[in-house]
C-alpha cells in the first residue's frame, strides 16, 4: 500500500518547478521499497533520483538525496557506490555550511 501511494506521488510530479516535491516523493518511494524488502527496486529508484540531482537543486536537498542513495547502496552490498554517494553528500552539506543538517545525516542508523 505504501509503495503504490509513493509511486503515485512520484507520477504526479513532472516538471522542474516541483523539484523538491519530486525528491521527497522519490525518497518516500525508496523508503517504501526498502521497508518491504524490495532492495533492487529501491536501488533502481535511487538511480532515477540520482539522475534528477542537478546544480540548480538546493544543496541541502541534494545532500539528503545523495545520503539516501548511499544508504540504499550499502543495503544492497554496493559498498563502492555507497561510499561514493556518501562522499557526494558530505561535499554537498559540510559542517561549515549546514550545521543543522550535518549531525542528523552522520549519526548511525539502526538496522
Amino acid at each position: 500500500m505504501a509503495t503504490s501511494a509513493a509511486a503515485s506521488a512520484v507520477g504526479l510530479v513532472d516538471d522542474d518547478a516541483d523539484m523538491e516535491i519530486d525528491v521527497h516523493a522519490r525518497q518516500a518511494l525508496i523508503a517504501a521499497f526498502g521497508e518491504s524488502g524490495k532492495l533492487e527496486e529501491a536501488w533502481e529508484e535511487c538511480l532515477s533520483l540520482s539522475a534528477r540531482i542537478s546544480d540548480e537543486m538546493d544543496d541541502q536537498l541534494a545532500g539528503k538525496a545523495y545520503w539516501v542513495i548511499g544508504n540504499v547502496a550499502f543495503l544492497c552490498d554496493k559498498v563502492a557506490e555507497g561510499l561514493h554517494y556518501h562522499e557526494l553528500a558530505a561535499e554537498t552539506f559540510s559542517p561549515s555550511r549546514n550545521l543543522d543538517v550535518w549531525p542528523s545525516s552522520t549519526k548511525p542508523r539502526p538496522r
